[in-house]
């Protein structure tokens, strides 16, 4: 129980700075932690990533230390990527949840991914793209 004013740090927006690992994060891309904490590319082929957001610049930190340099990434809201291949979305596919299938591309089923990491719930069919809701 609190018995004096307590400073929240409150932000407004969701983007949060995150520490890199020596990788290149393009802006756009879906991306986690590693089991290190250092920011990733989300890649289902990849065990043990924990899903952070939408990267919100690119940034290239191959050759460096990890850590040595962050990205900027939005954790809620709603965005837009491409559906994988061999989907078509419908709207009898709104509201389901979406994984991803690469860092730029999402799916509605596990079906093939060696890692299932659920980024969104799908909200519209903005052909091309397909919009989803930010979720953890």
């Amino acid at each position: 129980m609190l018995t004096r004013p307590h400073e929240t740090f409150f932000k407004i927006g969701d983007t949060v700075a995150y520490r890199t690992a020596a990788v290149r994060l393009f802006k756009g891309a879906l991306v986690g932690t590693n089991p290190a904490g250092w920011l990733v590319p989300l890649d289902p082929s990849v065990a043990n990533l924990k899903f952070a957001g939408s990267c919100d610049e690119t940034v290239d930190h191959t050759g460096y230390p990890a850590g040595d340099r962050t990205a900027r990434v939005t954790s809620q809201g709603t965005v837009c990527y491409r559906p994988a291949a061999g989907w078509t979305p419908t709207p009898a596919d709104l509201g389901k949840d979406l994984y991803a299938a690469s860092d730029g591309t999402v799916q509605p089923t596990t079906g093939g991914l060696a890692n299932a990491y659920k980024v969104g719930r799908l909200l519209a069919v903005e052909a091309p793209f397909v919009r989803l809701r930010l979720t953890f």
